[in-house]
């Protein structure tokens, strides 16, 4: 007998209320850093984003791994769900890594008449 969290339309309610979570969790968190002046807006919303998307991997693998209880093999069926999610969390991880390592953000930099050497990022 199925539970009411295992209808389609609750999963999908589920997934969406952990992305709202999430969003609003990275958000507020990092609305205080760029008050504090630890980053700039452009840093802060590619790490909402990347935090936004980490933790609705994160619910989905919860909400699925819940709805096999009461099944044959509903365990191994869970602890597989949720190494899934926690391999999405570490494929986002390593993502931004790859994409956003320091080595690779290099600085434009130009002289001026007066040869004042003026950065930028």
């Amino acid at each position: 007998m199925k539970s009411n969290f295992e209808e389609p339309k609750v999963m999908t309610h589920h997934l969406v209320s952990g992305a709202a979570v999430s969003l609003l969790a990275a958000g507020t968190i990092n609305a205080m850093r760029i008050k504090k002046g630890e980053t700039n807006i452009r840093k802060a919303t590619y790490d909402v984003v990347k935090r936004t998307t980490q933790g609705t991997i994160a619910t989905a693998s919860v909400v699925a791994a819940s709805s096999y209880k009461n099944e044959k093999n509903g365990m191994f069926k869970a602890l597989a769900s949720l190494a899934v999610g926690a391999a999405g969390v570490y494929a986002v991880e390593m993502i931004d890594k790859k994409f956003n390592s320091e080595e690779q953000v290099q600085a434009v930099s130009c002289s001026t008449e007066n040869n004042e050497v003026v950065e930028y990022e």
